[in-house]
């Protein structure tokens, strides 16, 4: 399975939800590799009503959630 639009880093830590439009939400995280070094960007969602599914980061999101 295969994804392509925006870029996401790899993350785990996160938290995801389906919405009812079958778009798969994700915010937070810590990179695979070291959960403390925050994911980028911090929110996403994935089209999965399309085949490639296709990442979006919305236009409102910032790539850090620091002040």
């Amino acid at each position: 399975m295969q994804a392509i639009g925006d870029k996401i880093s790899s993350r785990d830590g996160h938290s995801a939800v389906l919405t009812q439009n079958e778009t798969i939400i994700i915010h937070g995280g810590g990179t695979a590799i070291n959960s403390f070094i925050q994911s980028e960007p911090v929110l996403a969602t994935l089209d999965t009503t399309v085949n490639p599914m296709r990442w979006i980061i919305p236009n409102n999101s910032s790539t850090s959630n620091t002040p």
